[in-house]
């Protein structure tokens, strides 16, 4: 089943469009990671969950996210809390220094 990988896009701002081109639910077999954001330099939020009909919900895996310097860490916690996923990641798997590190952060 497909993975969803962010690397190194210039123009990401926001990855409300994965919920439309993917699907809400994202599958991960041979992997840790059912989602590895990385080295993005513009991504500064991640799903608009007020906007969403359904959960978003991550069945197999957790997430990953590193080097991302404009998406603050609580973006990325709101995300773990939407999916059930908080107590399931450590600092290896989302970064509290390399992530919001370039703007200033709540």
């Amino acid at each position: 089943m497909p993975k969803v990988t962010a690397e190194k896009e210039a123009g990401f701002v926001s990855s409300c469009f994965w919920y439309r081109v993917c699907c809400s639910v994202v599958y991960c077999c041979e992997c840790r990671y059912a989602l590895f954001v990385f080295d993005n330099d513009n991504l500064q939020d991640t799903w608009d969950f007020s906007a969403l009909a359904t959960n978003l919900t991550i069945k197999n895996g957790v997430v990953f996210f590193q080097y991302n310097p404009k998406l603050c860490a609580r973006k990325i916690y709101e995300l773990l809390e939407v999916t059930g996923l908080a107590d399931q990641v450590d600092t290896i798997d989302v970064s509290p220094t390399t992530n919001g590190d370039g703007m200033a952060c709540q």
